[in-house]
């Protein structure tokens, strides 16, 4: 009988071993899907963080770009007045036409492009008018056109920075 009582105590024994092994499998499950869980979290936030610090660098090159070309467009207006007065066949006049086409790739590579003026309908929201010259017998103050371009004016990636200066009529 005592071999029977030894025995029984054995497959209990044995059955709370199994029964504590299949509560440690478990318990390491839950703990794996709980670390799964977290390393899931942490990589999406990861990602997010690296497409905000993207998103960020890109406003910082657009806020330098549009304090580069405010700050830039007087040299520029003054490097514009200066071409209609050298002489173009002269090998001072070619450096400055070739120093001029840098410049304007440049800034296209930048997003700045000059807005376009004479011919154009106005817009108020592109050009400012500094004077109207009205033709006699077409006094048609709603679909005004730019007759003449008094000052360059700027967009940079379709923001305005200076609007152009016009002569409507």
């Amino acid at each position: 009988m005592s071999d029977e009582k030894n025995q029984n105590k054995t497959t209990s024994n044995d059955q709370n071993e199994n029964q504590s092994a299949d509560l440690t499998i478990d318990e390491y499950k839950r703990q794996a899907e709980e670390y799964l869980n977290g390393w899931k979290r942490a990589k999406s936030d990861y990602l997010n963080l690296q497409r905000e610090t993207a998103r960020e660098k890109l406003e910082w090159i657009e806020f330098s770009n549009f304090n580069f070309a405010q700050k830039f467009l007087p040299v520029l207006d003054s490097f514009q007045m200066l071409m209609p007065h050298i002489d173009h066949e002269s090998e001072t006049g070619k450096g400055l036409l070739l120093v001029g086409q840098q410049i304007d790739n440049f800034l296209k590579e930048i997003g700045l492009e000059k807005i376009k003026t004479v011919g154009e309908k106005f817009d108020p929201s592109k050009h400012e008018a500094v004077e109207k010259r009205l033709d006699e017998g077409k006094a048609d103050e709603n679909n005004l056109v730019i007759k003449e371009e008094v000052m360059a004016g700027y967009m940079l990636n379709g923001k305005l920075i200076r609007p152009a200066k016009v002569i409507v009529g």
